[in-house]
């Protein structure tokens, strides 16, 4: 069965870039996800010596975990994404060989 449809993007759509996630399975059985962009340590200030050896000052050392956005599926839905994103891995890995 062929079904066509029409993809709508609003406006201001921003895309994001993520490097994890984390979720699980809430009270009603649906699965959450949420996708982050974690951010490495960035110094706040910088000093030179009088041997002219910079180091940096203040610098928090704990890494920032910024959740982009959040998703909410069924178990269905989950399943669905899984295979379709595997589908995409195995293609990409197909074309690097």
């Amino acid at each position: 069965m062929s079904v066509k449809g029409k993809i709508v993007y609003p406006n201001g759509k921003q895309p994001k870039y993520i490097n994890g996630a984390f979720g699980g399975v809430n009270g009603r059985g649906e699965f959450v996800a949420n996708f982050f962009y974690e951010l490495g340590v960035t110094p706040e200030e910088f000093e030179v010596d009088d041997n002219l050896i910079e180091s940096f000052v203040n610098a928090d050392c704990s890494p920032t975990k910024t959740v982009e956005f959040s998703m909410f599926m069924s178990l269905d839905t989950a399943k669905s994404i899984v295979a379709w994103m595997q589908a995409n891995i195995n293609a990409a890995e197909s074309n690097e060989k």
